[in-house]
């Protein structure tokens, strides 16, 4: 069995009872490990469609494992969405990858609003990033 394959990425539905306005919000879960043999899972994400989104969350409560090939993919997922006006949350990070994403100065880059314990957390941290500057307008 490839190690590779045993990582993917699956989508959460924005959950029923959340307003999202008009934001346009993804997210997504990672199963597996994410080192230089499964980078290829995360390629959809680079693709130009993701500049249409608001932002972009990562759940990461089943990444079992990060190399620095996977923390360099992190980090160009980032500057790719953030290039498009999109931002990178993530959430549920598990020890090792925290441990690597801390080192790297990945989580310093992201900045501690859009690193959350939880996917509910998550949710409304990107409802809060990115927030219309109009609808926190005092009347």
């Amino acid at each position: 069995v490839r190690l590779a394959g045993l990582t993917h990425l699956e989508s959460i539905e924005v959950p029923a009872d959340m307003d999202t306005k008009s934001l346009r919000l993804e997210a997504y879960r990672i199963v597996g490990s994410l080192f230089f043999g499964s980078v290829g899972t995360l390629e959809q994400l680079l693709e130009p469609s993701h500049g249409q989104v608001d932002a972009v969350i990562l759940d990461m409560s089943q990444m079992f494992n990060l190399d620095t090939t996977g923390m360099e993919t992190l980090e160009t997922l980032h500057h790719s969405l953030a290039k498009h006006g999109c931002r990178l949350l993530v959430c549920s990070v598990g020890k090792q990858p925290h441990s690597l994403m801390r080192r790297s100065g990945f989580l310093s880059l992201l900045g501690s609003d859009y690193v959350s314990g939880s996917i509910d957390g998550a949710w409304a941290a990107a409802m809060t990033a990115v927030a219309v500057p109009s609808d926190r307008a005092t009347t």
